[in-house]
């Protein structure tokens, strides 16, 4: 991310954003974003959360598609989203806080890392939890952390929450 919320990409074999699939050892601008706060990665897609709430993704899976792979070379409003003020990405998946703390997630969905029945993939807005200020993803799961527990952490496991109270502090100390 640059000053004044431009992206630019590096990478091989991945879609920097830029229109093409395409190899680049050096940073490629992410065309359409000027505005990000906020960005995440995941294996094969990344996304930008914009000022305004919004969030653009592009690459492999970036957005939901149930039942398919989905390819954006460029970066793509994810609809029905506009009032995001956190993102993260894990593999083939990627989640938002949204407005008063819920959180929606996209994309593969094979261990549930969506919050949702696994194997459902699509968009699920995630059940049972609400004040989320903090949210992480990894290849297949997903932890969110409210702002009533400073380092207890809400795992989504297959199709059920999980309360943790680790102290490892795995999101971050508010």
């Amino acid at each position: 991310m640059r000053v004044g919320g431009s992206v630019s990409c590096v990478g091989t074999d991945a879609f920097l954003g830029n229109g093409v699939l395409a190899e680049s050892n050096f940073a490629i601008a992410v065309e359409g974003l000027a505005d990000v706060v906020a960005l995440t990665a995941g294996t094969n897609h990344s996304c930008g959360l914009r000022k305004n709430g919004t969030i653009a993704c592009w690459g492999y899976t970036s957005l939901a598609q149930p039942g398919a792979i989905f390819a954006q070379s460029v970066a793509t409003t994810v609809n029905p989203i506009n009032d995001a003020s956190a993102i993260a990405a894990g593999s083939a998946h990627t989640c938002a806080v949204r407005t008063g703390g819920t959180v929606t997630c996209w994309g593969y969905n094979g261990s549930g890392q969506l919050g949702g029945t696994p194997n459902a993939d699509g968009f699920v807005n995630v059940l049972g939890l609400s004040g989320v200020v903090a949210i992480h993803a990894a290849a297949t799961r997903t932890c969110a952390r409210s702002a009533s527990t400073s380092l207890s952490a809400f795992v989504l496991l297959a199709t059920r929450l999980v309360a943790s109270s680790a102290e490892d502090g795995v999101l971050g100390a508010s």
